[in-house]
């Protein structure tokens, strides 16, 4: 059996791709930070899928103790063999009313921090499947979310730059997420205007991203690749 670590995997998309992973026999390092009440009972139900469970909190903003959160991890589960970097912070502001303050947690958060658990996770773990989330704000940028937009590119192109230095022992991939579930502040409303502005103009499940999931962790020829879910829903799936 093998363990995947999930960041940001309490609430919404982190906690969906852990319940997935679970139920096709994963283990889960879920990790967390202000979310322990969420964590909890994540935890409850991916045990109860019949794998085993630990949930790891930090604050994305305290680099120095990332290092030790991949050696805690694997020491727990050595059949590690499967990074997702999905905690975000979707921070809103253009730039004109993005502080530094605000700026450089939103850098830490979305970018030092997976940067820093992808360096860790090759000294550390050496082999398996690394995958980022991303957005679809990389090709065309989101100006009223500025930071979280820069951030989330600048995340493209690490995941580009660590394909080739990795293999061929860790595979590097990625997921470009549109409107797959409501962000805070966001309601149906808002997912019914946007959704003029897919491609495809069509309303899509939390599935599509399960599948995309599957389709990279199920061909192990497969690194490189940023693979864009461009579906909407308007509701959450508890």
């Amino acid at each position: 059996m093998s363990t995947a670590i999930i960041t940001g995997g309490a609430v919404r998309i982190g906690k969906a791709l852990a319940l997935h992973l679970a139920s096709i026999g994963f283990n889960i390092a879920l990790h967390y930070h202000s979310s322990g009440k969420e964590a909890l009972k994540a935890i409850q139900e991916i045990k109860s899928l019949g794998v085993k469970a630990k949930a790891y909190s930090l604050d994305f903003t305290m680099l120095e103790k990332i290092p030790k959160l991949i050696k805690n991890i694997h020491n727990d589960f050595p059949d590690t063999n499967l990074l997702i970097n999905s905690a975000s912070d979707f921070l809103k502001g253009e730039i004109k009313q993005t502080s530094n303050k605000k700026l450089l947690s939103n850098m830490q958060v979305n970018l030092l921090a997976p940067f820093i658990l992808m360096r860790e996770y090759q000294k550390e773990i050496a082999s398996g499947h690394i995958i980022n989330i991303l957005d679809q704000s990389i090709n065309k940028g989101l100006p009223k979310h500025a930071a979280y937009s820069v951030s989330k590119a600048a995340l493209s192109h690490l995941t580009t730059l660590a394909v080739s230095e990795y293999a061929p022992k860790i595979r590097v991939n990625a997921l470009a997420l549109g409107l797959i579930l409501p962000k805070a502040g966001q309601d149906e409303h808002f997912f019914k205007q946007q959704k003029k502005q897919i491609t495809l103009q069509k309303t899509e499940t939390i599935e599509a991203l399960l599948k995309g999931l599957d389709y990279l962790i199920n061909n192990s020829s497969v690194s490189g690749k940023i693979l864009s879910i461009e579906g909407i829903e308007a509701k959450t799936r508890s």
